[in-house]
């Protein structure tokens, strides 16, 4: 930080972009993140070099509890706002496994200084909210999609979704649609 305020890197840029995780979890068990083979269970277990004898350890989601409320969010969102922070990213996991999103993007929306609010998503969970995230505010949304061939994004996905996807990325409200 300089005298100024502005948040600056180590290589002298000012920082206007903030990402924000709502959530570790995810609905996909992506083969590069979260699969469910024994060699994936093999990768994740580790064991704690600095504890003698210390027993094998999987991934676990993070408490509910320990994740940042919403107020706590919008807290930070403002203070780095304050800061010269001008881009917000909702990111996760799976942001959208997020109860109530919207609420959450409707309280960031209304912050002075904040430009751009935006999503990435894996999309699976998109349609059914988006009229509710644009009405709160989102006006940016960035699809992670592995696969447009449907047996090799169940692949790689584990999930049978690339419809339901698509079919986000086509959302009649998107700027992408084609209805």
């Amino acid at each position: 930080m300089t005298g100024s305020g502005a948040l600056i890197d180590s290589q002298g840029r000012v920082l206007r972009d903030l990402r924000v995780s709502l959530t570790d979890r995810c609905n996909f068990r992506c083969l590069y993140c979260l699969p469910e083979t024994e060699a994936a269970d093999s990768f994740y277990r580790g064991r704690r070099p600095h504890l003698p004898g210390a027993t094998p350890i999987l991934r676990q989601w993070v408490p509910r509890a320990d994740l940042l409320s919403f107020e706590e969010i919008e807290r930070v969102v403002r203070i780095a706002a304050s800061l010269g922070i001008q881009k917000v990213r909702l990111t996760g996991g799976e942001p959208l496994l997020r109860h109530n999103a919207e609420v959450l993007v409707a309280r960031l929306a209304r912050i002075t200084g904040i430009a751009d609010l935006a999503l990435t998503t894996n999309g699976l969970l998109f349609a059914p909210q988006a009229r509710a995230l644009r009405d709160a505010g989102l006006r940016r949304v960035s699809f992670s999609l592995d696969s447009l061939d449907a047996a090799n994004f169940k692949k790689i996905t584990g999930c049978d979704g690339l419809g339901h996807v698509l079919d986000s990325i086509n959302w009649p409200g998107s700027p992408m649609s084609t209805t």
